[in-house]
C-alpha cells in the first residue's frame, strides 16, 4: 500500500485518557477488490488496537507518524511509563496485566463498533465492480453525493460559428464533428458546412441527391485515425467516408433508418440506434453493425403495433467508453443502461423523474407541457459519466403564447421575439459510476448538444436576429 491510500480516519481517532490504548483506522481509498475491505467497514477497511506507547512511534505510511493527526492528544493521554523508564515489572505495569488489558481492549472495540459506520460510504452506494457484471437486471438509483459540488465545473467559451446571412448561415445543427486539423463539420441536411478553429466559414461539402457525395440528411459522426470523416445519412440509409482532401473514400448502405451511431474501438463495429422491423430485430432500438451488416440487436422490444409511437419511444442517445461499453438512454426518461459490445446488459442507473406526465399527442399546453429530454452522454477517462438534459425553466410559460392550430385546437408556442433558450436550460450531471452518486452539477442557458472530447462540448444558441449559432466550450472538473 502506498501513502496515498493510507490516511487517518480522523473522525474515528479516539485518544483514550489514562489507558495505554489507541484505536487506529486505516481509511478508505483501498481498492474495491482488496482483501482488507470488509462488509462491516467498507470505507474504514480494518481496525488495529495497539498500545499507545507503540502507536506513538508507529508511522501510518512513509513519514506519517500518528502524532501528526489534526487532533492532538491531550496531556493526560500520555503514557504512564515513558520509553526511557525502566522496563522492570511493577504492580502498575501493563506487562503484569495482559488478560485484563485484552478484555478491556475487546470491550472498547465492541462499544465503538456502532460508531465506525460514520466512516462508511453513502448508504445507497453501489460499491461493486459494475463493469464486471453481465446479464444484470439491476438498476441503481442515482443519489446526490454528500459532497455534491455545484461550482466545480468550470466553463470557458472557445468559439462561436454561424453567420446571419450567406454561405456561413447555419440551420439548427444537431450533428457536428471536429476533424484532425481542428476544423468543424456541421451536418446541414443536403450538405455539410465546414468552419475553421476560429469560427470562420471555409466551404461546403456535398450536395442534395442520392448519389455519391450527395446527401438528404447528412450527420457527421466521427473522425478516424486516418483523418477521414464518417458521415451517416439516415434518409439515404448510407454511410459515407470522406478523406482529408474532401473526396469520397468509401461508402456503404445501412440496414435501416439510423438516428444515433458510435464506433467501437475495433473500427469495424458500430452501435446504432435504429428503428428496424425485421423478424430478427423487431422493435429493438440498439444494434451492432459490422461493415454495415447487422450482427446483433438488443435493449428490449418495443410495441410494433403502436406504429409511430413505438418508433418515437425507441429513440436513444448513446455513447461508448474506452472499454467498448455502450451507454444508452431513452430521450424521455433519466435512465442509463450499460451494455457490452455483444449486446449483454451490464447494469443500469436511474436518475430523478424527468417528466411527471406521460407523453401525449397534440400540441404543447399547460397540462401537456414542453417535454424535458435527455440530450447527451459522455464517459471521461476517469470513468465518470456526464449526463446532459434539457429541462424547462421555472418561468417557461412566460415565453409562450396561445395559438389556434389548423384543426381548431389551441396550443402554446414560443413568442416570435424569443427562442428555445427562453423555455429550456441545460442541466449537466457528473456521476461516479462506482458509487452511483452525482458528484458535480451545473446549469447553463446555452443548449448543450454533444461532447467533442473530455475537455470540450458544443451547444446551440441564437444570435440577436434569432439566427442559429453553434458555440464550442472548454470544460474542466475540479473536485
Amino acid at each position: 500500500m502506498n501513502s496515498q491510500v493510507l490516511r487517518m480516519c480522523n473522525a474515528c481517532l479516539f485518544p483514550l485518557e489514562r489507558h495505554a490504548l489507541t484505536l487506529v483506522y486505516i481509511f478508505g481509498s483501498i481498492g474495491q477488490d482488496s482483501p482488507l475491505r470488509t462488509p462491516l467497514f467498507p470505507s474504514c477497511s480494518f481496525i488495529a488496537f495497539v498500545p499507545w506507547e507503540r502507536a506513538r512511534r508507529t508511522p501510518i505510511g512513509p513519514q506519517r507518524p500518528l502524532t501528526r493527526s489534526p487532533f492532538p492528544l491531550k496531556e493526560s493521554a500520555q503514557p504512564m511509563i515513558s520509553p526511557q523508564a525502566s522496563t522492570s515489572a511493577t504492580p502498575h505495569s501493563p506487562q503484569r496485566r495482559p488478560l485484563r488489558s485484552a478484555i478491556f481492549q475487546l470491550t472498547v472495540a465492541l462499544f465503538l463498533l456502532p460508531f465506525s459506520f460514520g466512516c462508511a460510504d453513502h448508504p445507497n452506494s453501489v460499491q461493486t465492480q459494475w463493469p464486471a457484471v453481465s446479464d444484470s437486471t439491476q438498476m441503481h438509483q442515482l443519489v446526490d453525493g454528500r459532497s455534491l459540488c455545484l461550482d466545480c465545473i468550470a466553463l470557458e467559451h472557445v468559439v462561436t460559428m454561424g453567420d446571419t446571412l450567406g454561405p456561413g448561415f447555419l440551420q439548427e445543427s444537431y450533428h457536428m464533428v471536429r476533424d484532425s486539423v481542428g476544423n468543424y463539420w456541421h451536418g446541414q441536411y443536403e450538405e455539410i458546412k465546414m468552419f475553421n478553429a476560429d469560427g470562420a466559414f471555409l466551404q461546403t461539402i456535398g450536395r442534395a441527391g442520392e448519389g455519391p457525395m450527395e446527401f438528404s440528411n447528412a450527420a457527421p459522426l466521427y473522425t478516424d485515425a486516418e483523418g477521414r470523416v464518417h458521415v451517416i445519412d439516415s434518409n439515404n440509409t448510407r454511410r459515407t467516408v470522406i478523406d482529408r482532401n474532401f473526396a469520397l473514400s468509401d461508402e456503404a448502405l445501412l440496414p435501416g433508418f439510423v438516428r444515433q451511431a458510435a464506433p467501437l474501438a475495433s473500427g469495424d463495429l458500430w452501435v446504432v440506434n435504429m428503428w428496424h422491423t425485421t423478424p430478427a430485430a423487431i422493435g429493438m432500438p440498439l444494434h451492432i453493425l459490422e461493415d454495415d451488416s447487422l450482427i446483433a440487436s438488443f435493449h428490449g422490444v418495443a410495441d410494433v403495433e403502436a406504429g409511430a409511437q413505438s418508433e418515437l419511444t425507441s429513440w436513444r442517445i448513446l455513447t461508448v467508453d474506452s472499454a467498448d461499453r455502450i451507454f444508452a438512454s431513452p430521450t424521455d426518461r433519466y435512465v442509463v443502461e450499460v451494455w457490452d459490445s455483444a449486446g449483454r446488459r451490464l447494469t443500469g442507473f436511474a436518475g430523478p423523474t424527468l417528466n411527471e406526465l406521460p407523453r401525449r399527442p397534440g400540441g404543447v399546453t399547460r397540462t401537456n407541457p414542453w417535454r424535458n429530454s435527455m440530450r447527451a452522454l459522455h464517459v471521461d477517462r476517469s470513468d465518470r459519466l456526464w449526463v446532459v438534459s434539457w429541462q424547462r425553466r421555472a418561468d417557461w410559460l412566460n415565453a409562450m403564447e396561445e395559438r389556434v392550430r389548423a384543426n381548431g385546437d389551441v396550443s402554446l408556442a414560443i413568442k416570435p421575439d424569443l427562442d428555445l433558450s427562453a423555455v429550456l436550460d441545460s442541466h449537466i450531471d457528473v456521476i461516479d459510476l462506482r458509487s452511483a452518486t452525482v458528484v458535480a452539477r451545473a446549469r447553463m442557458n446555452e443548449l448543450v448538444i454533444g461532447f467533442l472530447d473530455d475537455e470540450t462540448f458544443w451547444a446551440g444558441e441564437y444570435g440577436p436576429l434569432g439566427e442559429p449559432l453553434i458555440s464550442v466550450w472548454r470544460l474542466a472538473l475540479d473536485l
